[in-house]
């Protein structure tokens, strides 16, 4: 518990411009405003950066997810090892499909390939694959897939024409026409009517495409392994964990079971962190459990003041072996805050404006000795978005 709240690093996202009409939300009323929500956002970074002194690894936004700022969905980061979720809104797994390790075999790797016009124009038919659809991706992030893994995922393109001869130069490339089983070696990896493209070796079998799952994620896993953090990953299908569900006190773990979370995403968790309990509370309104909580110091839960909140309180009160003092606002989002506690800035707060919730931005008073900093979460609020959402903290050690 001494070194609850202690952050050295946090990693963000750009905000989209998609966001405004293609973000998910549970109310469509109010409109938002891009380009405040990106001013807000930029505040938001600045407060982790400039106020607070934390190295901020900041991913580029992705117009094909709107929701993508909200970062602290894709992992749950505890000491040293980072577990990357498989976020259960079937729309952020299901939105585009996107090139992975065959573009960065075609753009990392030119010594196999005639020149660079035949890789390039490899690239462009295997974009093509996808209707119209523009996919993107950074061709430094690599994701592999086992053979297995493809089995089990099943994965189909269909891809516009002949192959271009550039694809059948590269020796661990192999194109086969649809209708055939695909061959390497004594493995058969698939019968299927569409085409795939995949490498030699049955370790390093890739799919022409990759799920949406892996596209919210691979750049959140890509800047984690950066840090040299254990990675951890969800691979049973049937499992939703998203991080807005998680709530760490620096004693053990809340999990919210929710729209989004399930019970095996939960087992997951509780089985990457095996030092410590892991308890499963149900939220049956709202999105998310820190949609109304959210931890606000050494053994302190800030909590919402609806019966919703309230009965969720009691709930993790009665199953913990840990006692827990709390500090109810009036306003539920409200209760979203980050806590820290830093090298010569001791307790420190970030909460909603008095803008946003007058009532609420005054109970935060209480609490004496901590630097409060109200930061305003309006424009993603409205596509519900919290102050947490944003970002992924940690606390980088020396040695790892």
């Amino acid at each position: 518990m001494a070194g609850f709240g202690k952050f050295t690093h946090a990693v963000v996202r750009g905000i989209p411009t998609s966001l405004a009409k293609e973000a998910l939300r549970t109310d469509q009323l109010d409109v938002v405003d891009l380009e405040k929500a990106q001013k807000e956002h930029e505040v938001y970074v600045d407060v982790l950066r400039e106020k607070l002194g934390l190295q901020v690894i900041q991913l580029p936004a992705d117009e094909s997810l709107p929701d993508c700022v909200f970062v602290e969905d894709a992992a749950v980061v505890c000491g040293d090892t980072a577990l990357i979720t498989r976020p259960g809104a079937q729309s952020r797994r299901n939105e585009f499909a996107c090139l992975f390790d065959t573009l960065g075999l075609l753009l990392r790797d030119p010594s196999p390939w005639p020149d660079r016009g035949a890789r390039l124009l490899g690239f462009l038919w295997l974009l093509s694959a996808f209707c119209g659809r523009i996919a993107t991706m950074d061709a430094s992030l690599p994701l592999r897939y086992s053979a297995t893994e493809l089995l089990r995922l099943r994965l189909r393109c269909h891809l516009p024409g002949p192959a271009p001869e550039a694809l059948h130069l590269h020796p661990d490339i192999t194109f086969q026409p649809r209708g055939k089983y695909i061959h390497r070696g004594s493995r058969r990896i698939s019968s299927t009517r569409r085409n795939f493209v995949y490498h030699q070796q049955p370790e390093q079998c890739i799919p022409s495409i990759w799920t949406p799952v892996a596209q919210l994620t691979v750049a959140m896993k890509s800047a984690l392994k950066e840090m040299d953090l254990n990675i951890v990953e969800m691979t049973d299908d049937n499992a939703t964990l998203d991080g807005g569900d998680v709530l760490f006190t620096g004693l053990e773990f809340f999990v919210g079971l929710s729209k989004r979370t399930n019970q095996k995403g939960a087992d997951i968790l509780a089985d990457a962190f095996k030092d410590y309990v892991v308890s499963t509370v149900p939220v049956l309104e709202g999105l998310h459990l820190k949609s109304f909580c959210s931890m606000g110091g050494p053994g302190l839960i800030i909590i919402g003041s609806s019966e919703l909140a309230q009965k969720t309180l009691k709930i993790m009160q009665q199953m913990s072996d840990h006692r827990y003092d709390k500090l109810t606002v009036p306003d539920d989002i409200a209760a979203n805050c980050i806590y820290m506690n830093l090298p010569d800035k001791g307790h420190v707060l970030l909460h909603c404006t008095p803008e946003e919730f007058p009532e609420s931005s005054k109970a935060f008073e209480k609490l004496k000795d901590y630097i409060l900093i109200p930061v305003s979460n309006m424009e993603k609020g409205k596509v519900d978005g919290a102050l947490t959402c944003c970002s992924v903290l940690i606390n980088k050690k020396a040695h790892v």
